[in-house]
């Protein structure tokens, strides 16, 4: 038991790093119930929702990519761009 959990926790993080925390979150909510505990699951879900993109808990409507388009654009306009952070593209990951 303690490798399967072992195995699960490994891929969480590593969808962590690369963004992916809605896929950590289906793990658990698949696997997950029938390995960890209610309370380690408590856990692990409050930990995920640390990195769970702002996108994923606002709702979607039509219009909401325009929206983040006209508040990326005025966050470009704002910040010199020697303190941003490297972006080539409009969206990676989630």
């Amino acid at each position: 038991n303690y490798s399967k959990k072992s195995k699960i926790l490994r891929a969480i993080f590593i969808c962590i790093v690369y963004g992916y925390s809605d896929y950590a979150m289906e793990l658990i909510d698949s696997v997950g119930q029938s390995i960890f505990t209610s309370n380690e699951i408590n856990k692990i879900m409050k930990f995920l929702n640390k990195f769970t993109s702002f996108s994923l808990k606002f709702p979607d409507f039509k219009g909401k990519r325009r929206i983040a388009s006209i508040f990326r654009s005025i966050w470009e306009l704002l910040t010199p761009p020697g303190k941003r952070w490297i972006c080539n593209r409009d969206r990676l990951g989630n």
